[in-house]
């Protein structure tokens, strides 16, 4: 999408920096980490407190994010230089009833008082947001760029007979794309706060000929009455964005959108109960201006769910690549799961 030796380079040099990063500096910190003897991971966080190897990881791993989207070859200036252009795509015309923007929308404060992933302004504040998120999700070491992942993730939630889906949280629109070119009869839904994102999202569907998806800027953390009767809901990488009370009302909003016997699923990142990846992911999201991973990592989302009313509630792990890693700790990663259960027929 950017072009120029310059860019390419600099985004390259820094993605050859994040693999040092996730491998030398990570398997030294957990050596560090193992020496200390500390058994959780407020215990480690105040073992490691001015050693120079978890220094070196905590100021690597923020770093490198910001130089990546905001350095002098970041994704942000490289974008912004262009904005005429950018704005000329993103105002096409779109077809009847593709994008739906809600100008009145109140965004809470949990989504536009944070700078998440150093994103400046968050993904609401700057109309060229959403194409910034998503090269960014593309670049060489991003999170969401792993081959194949999200179209996995469509194979696990596809049931036969599906005909409606909404997608809830669905950023600019890569975590939708996979269900609509799996299945292309069923009739999707994708739900966001961030209208810099649903215009990139429309504007995708448009290019690539989708016609089973549209897009509705709204808050999928309460009541979604309009958008009721779906077979799927889902979430990719949402839950931990959002605040204890906001996973309640995500949960809840995906079981009112369901038709008995629908299937709610989700993609996020749930640490097991392991003191150095906890403290890893804890300090991960500080570091990257995530500051609801701890808090959803410590709430008891199968008794939420089944408070809700959803039944046969569990949570798997998810492999992010395929083939799966032999040895998931020897590299950093973050802890895939999904969760998934069903409304009562």
């Amino acid at each position: 999408m950017i072009e120029g030796r310059e860019f390419q380079a600099y985004q390259a040099f820094l993605g050859t920096s994040r693999e040092v990063w996730g491998r030398s500096l990570f398997r030294a910190l957990r050596m560090r980490a193992d020496r200390t003897g500390a058994s959780t991971p407020e215990d480690i966080e105040a073992a490691l407190t001015g050693d120079a190897i978890y220094g070196a990881f905590d100021w690597f791993e923020r770093n490198l994010q910001d130089w990546k989207l905001n350095g002098p070859h970041g994704i942000f200036p490289a974008i912004a230089a262009d904005t005429a252009r950018w704005c000329e795509w993103l105002d096409r015309p779109l077809p009847d009833g593709l994008l739906s923007l809600s100008s009145d929308l109140a965004l809470p404060d949990y989504f536009t008082r944070h700078d998440i992933h150093h994103m400046p302004g968050g993904l609401w504040e700057s109309p060229l947001a959403g194409l910034v998120y998503r090269q960014s999700a593309g670049q060489a070491g991003g999170v969401v760029s792993k081959p194949g992942l999200h179209e996995r993730f469509a194979a696990l939630a596809l049931r036969g007979g599906d005909e409606r889906m909404v997608d809830l949280g669905c950023g600019f629109g890569k975590s939708t794309i996979p269900f609509a070119r799996a299945n292309d009869k069923l009739s999707i839904i994708g739900v966001d706060l961030s209208a810099p994102c649903l215009r990139v999202a429309a504007q995708d569907a448009a290019d690539r000929g989708l016609s089973n998806v549209r897009y509705v800027q709204a808050d999928a953390a309460k009541p979604l009455p309009a958008l009721t009767g779906a077979d799927i809901s889902t979430s990719t990488m949402l839950l931990h964005e959002l605040p204890p009370y906001a996973v309640h009302g995500l949960l809840r909003t995906a079981f009112d959108v369901l038709k008995p016997g629908g299937l709610t699923i989700h993609l996020d990142f749930l640490p097991p109960d392991d003191a150095f990846v906890r403290f890893i992911h804890f300090g991960h999201g500080r570091r990257n201006n995530e500051p609801f991973m701890e808090p959803l990592a410590n709430l008891d989302l199968r008794r939420i769910c089944a408070e809700i009313g959803f039944v046969d509630v569990r949570i798997d792990d998810f492999d992010e690549t395929d083939p799966p890693a032999a040895d998931r700790s020897a590299a950093w990663r973050l802890p895939w799961a999904v969760l998934r259960a069903r409304k009562p027929d």
